[in-house]
């Protein structure tokens, strides 16, 4: 964030959430004022953000209103049986599954289509 500090400060965020909310109609509206709020105080202040008691309080509140009682923050048990992880792994997003179906196409399109006179 702070090679593109300047990119970022111009950015436009308005035209953003236009196109999420074009894509995704039913993005849901804690989480679009959560997202914002965090980009603005991680964008102003990118090396303090961490360290700023509005962002931890951010946090807590999002965090709150997304697990209720489950909320490790609030909720000493909840924090006691928590292994550390939470989205530190890497990302996969599906792609073995993609890999395995964009394989299969390209192994597809490079086969000559064979007509038969079976089922006709």
């Amino acid at each position: 964030m702070f090679a593109d500090s300047d990119a970022l400060a111009a950015w436009n965020a308005n035209v953003f959430w236009a196109r999420l909310r074009l894509l995704n109609p039913g993005l849901p509206g804690p989480a679009c004022r959560f997202a914002s709020t965090w980009m603005e105080m991680a964008i102003r202040d990118p090396r303090g953000v961490g360290d700023d008691e509005a962002a931890r309080m951010l946090i807590r509140a999002r965090e709150r209103q997304t697990k209720a009682g489950l909320a490790r923050l609030h909720n000493s048990r909840a924090l006691e049986r928590w292994s550390g992880a939470s989205g530190l792994g890497r990302l996969t997003f599906r792609w073995d599954d993609a890999r395995t179906i964009v394989t299969d196409i390209m192994k597809g399109a490079r086969q000559p289509l064979e007509l038969t006179d079976a089922g006709a």
